[in-house]
């Protein structure tokens, strides 16, 4: 009984150059995000997040500021404000595209992967299938041995990520 072989949907190739591209571009994202920020997480879970609401209003209270710069006090400067702004705002256009990305990129995954495991699937029941059913090729019967050979209870192949943000204790 073999099992049956899924329908080819994807084929891609990546090439060393590609793979090259995709290095560099997200070392470009890093460098644009520039040195990282020391803060220690206990702060840094008391910031206040922007959320859209929120962004709203503070555009409509920049807008204000930047008419009426005469009563902006230090330690506050609206050149200081408007690069908190530009960075923010910045910062929300990458991550809106890397949201994207990151659904294609596990949809693109999950349906590579689910392809590779039914071929692989299929190529071990097709071999088991031909020595069960008699044959007596000596070289079916040795990769069948090297097919019961492998340890299954292997966790998965996720690479750990470090974390990158250094944070003050």
């Amino acid at each position: 009984m073999s099992k049956k072989i899924l329908p080819n949907r994807i084929s891609k190739i990546v090439t060393p150059e590609m793979r090259a591209k995709v290095v560099q571009g997200f070392q470009l994202l890093n460098e644009a995000l520039g040195e990282d920020t020391l803060i220690s997480d206990e702060d840094y879970k008391k910031l206040r997040k922007l959320a859209d609401v929120s962004k709203l209003t503070c555009d409509d209270v920049y807008d204000i500021a930047k008419a009426n710069q005469g009563f902006i006090e230090e330690p506050l400067t609206f050149e200081e404000i408007t690069k908190d702004k530009e960075f923010y705002e910045f910062c929300d256009e990458i991550y809106v595209l890397k949201k994207s990305f990151d659904l294609k990129l596990e949809r693109e995954q999950n349906l590579g992967g689910s392809e590779y495991a039914n071929a692989m699937s299929v190529f071990e029941n097709d071999i088991k299938d031909k020595v069960n059913r008699g044959g007596n090729n000596a070289k079916a019967v040795n990769v069948k041995n090297q097919l019961d050979g492998i340890d299954r209870k292997r966790a998965g192949s996720k690479k750990k990520i470090e974390p990158t943000t250094p944070t003050v204790k």
